[in-house]
């Protein structure tokens, strides 16, 4: 008797009616109704993406690391000093020449001097920062990532971390007494997930630019969103029957998300009066983990490791410390876990 072997598509689909079959299953459990028809698609298209992002993002890891050891070996043996030295060089060169002729006979050496290190700056930008730019961007899937897929998956995480939620409160609302206290530590963990894809939506929504005047009232919003919630999740310790009041809120943030209303995620009744939005760090741990990568990959090209062992050593020292930063948010730039686990 011969079986039939399921194509990776067929595999794909029923990981996604897995997924969707789960949540509902645990809306039930806490007596909600069923999930959207767009958090069932989100969490379908995730599924489907499954294996390809975290490849995409394995590529993109090691492309950065790559780029960044050999930065650190063309500065270690002057060549990209020699470079910005030759080109001012040029550049002074020429003013002198079109001083002579008349051109520049307004211009000074102090003159000359800024322009050399204008233009040193704009080739440093295009040839070394631009490319770690772009990198960085297709691996954490921002909405200038050199691949859209993994900005449509980045778009499918609210939703996910959504489906997780629901599933650690059906989880602890089924839990027995001994086991509810390690089940509502998951609740926890969950929503510290949560809240910060709600932080990062403007962002990673695609729907701003880098400088809109959007970016501050969506950051307002989102700040409130995230202390409502935790407002909310303070009362599970008094009544566990909060949990569907929880799982209910945590649905209509991921329905409007997933929507598009970033701006909306809840309405003005779940804001308790004198609430105080939630701060937002991202905007420093992103410099912070630059700053610390960068440095990392200058103490290894200072150190004279073994040949091809610079790529290695940076990026696992890039992997600790976008851990330390990042904590469980790690995943949406590496999800190895994920992989090892299967969908």
């Amino acid at each position: 008797m011969q079986i039939a072997r399921r194509t990776y598509q067929e595999r794909v689909a029923e990981s996604g009616r897995k997924a969707t079959k789960r949540l509902n299953e645990d809306l039930r459990a806490l007596g909600l109704p069923p999930a959207s028809a767009r958090i069932r698609a989100a969490l379908r298209i995730r599924s489907s993406l499954f294996l390809l992002i975290p490849g995409i993002q394995l590529l993109s890891f090691w492309a950065l690391s790559s780029w960044l050891d050999a930065i650190t070996s063309l500065t270690a043996n002057g060549t990209v000093p020699k470079s910005f030295l030759n080109l001012g060089k040029l550049i002074t060169s020429q003013w002198v020449k079109s001083k002579e002729h008349g051109f520049a006979s307004g211009l000074t050496p102090i003159a000359g001097a800024a322009a050399a290190v204008g233009f040193g700056t704009i080739a440093f930008c295009l040839l070394f920062a631009g490319p770690i730019f772009w990198i960085w961007a297709t691996m954490a899937g921002r909405p200038s990532s050199l691949l859209p897929v993994t900005v449509v998956s980045r778009r499918c995480d609210p939703a996910q971390a959504t489906a997780r939620v629901v599933n650690a409160c059906a989880a602890a609302h089924r839990a027995s007494w001994q086991k509810r206290p390690q089940a509502m530590r998951y609740v926890g963990k969950a929503l510290r997930t949560l809240e910060g894809e709600i932080m990062a939506l403007h962002r990673t929504s695609g729907r701003l630019s880098a400088r809109s005047h959007r970016r501050r009232p969506l950051k307002m919003h989102a700040g409130l969103v995230v202390a409502a919630l935790r407002h909310t999740e303070t009362r599970i310790d008094v009544d566990p029957t909060s949990l569907s009041e929880l799982a209910a809120m945590v649905m209509t943030i991921g329905e409007r998300a997933t929507a598009g209303r970033i701006g909306a995620l809840l309405d003005t009744t779940h804001f308790p009066e004198g609430l105080t939005p939630a701060r937002d760090w991202d905007f420093l741990r992103l410099p912070a983990a630059a700053v610390l990568i960068a440095a990392v990959a200058v103490c290894a090209s200072l150190l004279h490791l073994p040949k091809d062992s610079n790529t290695y050593v940076i990026g696992g020292s890039a992997v600790v410390v976008l851990t330390l930063l990042y904590g469980r948010r790690v995943r949406q730039f590496l999800d190895l876990l994920g992989v090892l686990g299967g969908p």
